[in-house]
Parts: structure tokens; C-alpha cells; sequence
């Protein structure tokens, strides 16, 4: 078994804010966001903010304000993993939160230059690319912390590793607030929830809190001249035999 480190090449907050009375169809369920914040993957910094959010408004003369945010990422695992991936773990940044329940979902966004825009707020599928994280004060809860240097590992699940072996190593996730926008469950007025992420920009890694993947993967058809399935065979050798495998008495 191998483990390599891979880096994402985009990422993005994108919201959607619509007066409404209509949360599916008018905020959830809509194709083109309102406002989009990109990463940059030049220039050094941070972006904290909310990640993922769900919030429903009463305003002035009974109108009905709603609000959806969330975070995308793409990444590329490298050729020498690509088919052979058995699990991947996702780091990123958290920074603060609102009692939200957040969960990691497949994307579909068609980038351009690596750039994301208002128009891939729609961009995702129902597919599940995590648990459901708590909000705090549960069990695998979101981290409550702010520091800009304090991480938060999650486990993806065989959704995304079939996906990124089957997809040339790339793999597309959003956060999602997950029971309110993943779920579609309409929120009631006055509700306010979300987590929230740093978008780390820039190619410097000095603080290690660059959004990563870390990627295990198994041995290919032929390892040294071994076929991969003989390798168990071989690993399992007991010391008092190991002569017979290389031939030295």
C-alpha cells in the first residue's frame, strides 16, 4: 500500500440570495448563484467564512428572504493511484460555526481556467461524499475552533474513491448544509445555520493548511516483476522460509 499527498487546483464560496416564499425552487434548487468568492491560486492568504450555510428570513411587509451557501473544491489525484485508490482523506480549514449539520457531496462544475462561477451554484449531485457531520457538541462534530492554522481531517466514502478512479484522478466535492440544501427539508423562518471554512490560496504550504487530499492506493497488475495478487503470498512468508523465496538457503 502507497500514500500521496494531492493539492486542490480550485475552489470557491458561492451563495444564493432570493426574496421568496418558494426555499426549493426559488434558493435550493436554483442554477445560477448570486454572489461567488474563488480561492486564488497565486496570490498568499486566507478567506474565512461561512462554508456552508441555510438561513430563512422574515422582512419588512411579510416578505421572505433566503439564503444557501456553499464550498467547492476540485482536485486531481495523480496517474500512479488513479485505479488503484482505496481511500482518500479530506483536510481542510474550518473557521467557526452555527450549529449547522454539514456534509460532503459530489460536483459536477465544469471549471474554465480553474475558476469557479455563479453559475455553477447548481453544479452538484444528491451523491454523498461523507458522513453527515454533526453540529457541535455531538459526536464527530465540526471543530469549533478559529485558528488559521488548525485543520480538520474527514474520511470520504466509496462514492468519491469510485469516482476518482474511474474519473482520471478527478474528483469534485461541495460542502453542503445537510438538512436544509442536501435534503431539501424547508427550514422555518428565523432559522440561521452554518459552518464555516477558510479558502486557502496561494501554492506556499509553510503552515500545512493547504485544502489536501490524502490518497492510499494498492499495488497495480505487476510490482518488481510480482503480480499483485501474489504479493500477499509473499508478504506473508514466514521468517523461517524466507530462503526458499530468494533462493538463498
Amino acid at each position: 500500500m502507497g500514500q500521496l499527498t494531492t493539492f486542490r487546483t480550485a475552489g470557491a464560496r458561492i451563495s444564493k440570495t432570493a426574496n421568496t416564499s418558494d426555499w426549493e425552487n426559488d434558493i435550493q434548487d436554483a442554477s445560477t448563484g448570486t454572489f461567488v468568492t474563488n480561492l486564488s491560486t497565486t496570490s498568499s492568504g486566507t478567506s474565512p467564512g461561512v462554508g456552508a450555510q441555510a438561513a430563512y428570513f422574515s422582512g419588512r411587509g411579510g416578505a421572505t428572504t433566503g439564503t444557501i451557501v456553499r464550498t467547492f473544491y476540485q482536485f486531481t489525484v495523480p496517474s500512479e493511484a488513479v485505479g488503484l485508490i482505496t481511500g482518500i482523506t479530506l483536510r481542510i480549514v474550518p473557521y467557526n460555526y452555527g450549529l449547522g449539520a454539514v456534509i460532503v457531496a459530489k460536483s459536477t462544475a465544469s471549471l474554465f481556467a480553474n475558476t469557479y462561477g455563479t453559475l455553477h451554484f447548481g453544479s452538484y449531485q444528491g451523491t454523498a461524499y461523507s458522513d453527515v457531520i454533526p453540529a457541535p457538541n455531538a459526536i464527530g462534530q465540526w471543530p469549533t475552533t478559529t485558528g488559521t492554522t488548525d485543520t480538520f481531517d474527514i474520511t470520504l466514502n466509496s462514492n468519491a474513491i469510485s469516482d476518482a478512479n474511474a474519473n482520471s484522478g478527478v474528483l469534485k466535492i461541495v460542502f453542503m448544509n445537510y438538512t436544509y440544501d442536501f435534503e431539501v427539508s424547508e427550514p422555518s423562518l428565523g432559522t440561521s445555520v452554518y459552518n464555516g471554512l477558510r479558502l486557502i490560496s496561494g501554492t506556499n504550504d509553510d503552515s500545512g493548511t493547504r485544502e489536501r487530499l490524502f490518497v492510499d492506493y494498492g499495488y497495480g497488475n505487476i510490482v518488481a516483476g510480482v503480480a499483485g495478487a501474489n504479493i500477499a503470498k509473499i508478504t506473508d512468508v514466514a521468517t523461517a522460509d524466507i530462503g526458499k523465496v530468494t533462493g538463498v538457503s
